[in-house]
């Protein structure tokens, strides 16, 4: 591998170890170039290297594992900059994620999971008052995941191996407790 694809193989990898994971209650739809909205709720996203697959994109995947946790059926389509469908570029920019629900767009990942968090009965996705801080921020490894599987610099493998190893270990000794 030259160091430009290492980092892409394992981002690659690394998401779909972490989506064998998660609920399954969405399904991929192949018809990502639809000129008119679909009315069933579906999550538009970056596609993987083929084109076709969910890509790597950790706030699409954010979304997609809230759908899952809200237990809301939805398709998800993954799109490349040519297969984005036109009221995709008109009304939102092209913007990914992008959950249509209703017919209507809704984008930036927060604000779509605000927007689920009001839309959606239990469970809720926001943590309870009075949550620790570190438990809030999930450990560092989101951070810690995105750096170790963007990484290009062969030097830094592993100081960001460490630091995800380190985030998965506080995890897991929060889950123990």
């Amino acid at each position: 591998f030259s160091s430009g694809s290492r980092g892409a193989t394992r981002s690659l990898v690394t998401a779909r170890h972490l989506l064998a994971a998660a609920p399954t209650s969405s399904s991929y739809s192949s018809s990502s170039t639809m000129a008119e909205k679909p009315s069933a709720t579906t999550v538009y996203m970056k596609a993987g290297p083929d084109g076709k697959s969910r890509g790597d994109c950790p706030f699409a995947h954010s979304v997609v594992f809230g759908l899952n946790l809200k237990n809301v059926e939805h398709e998800t389509v993954p799109c490349v900059q040519d297969t984005k469908p036109q009221w995709l570029l008109d009304e939102v920019q092209g913007k990914m994620p992008c959950v249509l629900y209703n017919k209507e767009p809704h984008v930036e990942t927060m604000d779509i999971l605000e927007w689920m968090e009001g839309q959606f009965a239990e469970p809720a996705l926001a943590a309870p008052q009075g949550t620790p801080d570190e438990v809030k921020s999930g450990f560092g490894l989101m951070p810690a995941i995105a750096k170790f599987t963007a990484n290009t610099d062969e030097s830094k493998d592993e100081e960001l191996k460490q630091n995800l190893l380190d985030a998965l270990t506080k995890l897991n000794e929060h889950l123990k407790a």
